[in-house]
């Protein structure tokens, strides 16, 4: 398995798992539940999904001299968007785990699924890929 492969995989993988992080946030802020141990965990999860694109998206980068990205500089600007979304977040509310925090996650969340939709589109050929492929699962 080659690492533009790994780097694809891991991609899919990070849409569907900030979907996931919405609606759980989404569910937790209609329980009227402050930020439970089981979502935290999950956040963190979802970035070190962010930290390993990264690291990998640099080899792929670095490997392949960018050679195969459609727009390379946008890419990256999203990757790095994707990076920085949930510490900023955290920063912004402060640390804190009350309800009004699962709503602020669930919205970074929604954030980091449509920055990772359109990281996917700008490194391959055609219009929203990763949309169109999880349209058609759904």
């Amino acid at each position: 398995m080659s690492i533009l492969v790994i780097h694809d995989r891991l991609a899919m993988t990070t849409l569907l798992f900030s979907a996931i992080c919405v609606a759980w946030g989404l569910l937790n802020y209609l329980r009227k539940q402050p930020v439970t141990s089981g979502y935290w965990g999950a956040l963190v999860i979802l970035q070190i999904l962010a930290v390993a694109q990264a690291v990998i998206g640099g080899i792929v980068f670095v490997t392949l001299d960018g050679g195969q990205l459609l727009r390379p500089v946008v890419h990256g600007l999203y990757g790095a968007t994707l990076l920085l979304s949930l510490p900023a977040a955290y920063v912004y509310s402060g640390g804190k785990d009350t309800r009004n925090e699962n709503m602020v996650y669930a919205l970074v969340c929604l954030w980091l699924f449509f920055i990772t939709e359109r990281a996917i589109s700008t490194g391959q050929e055609g219009v929203a890929p990763a949309l169109s492929w999880l349209l058609s699962v759904l």
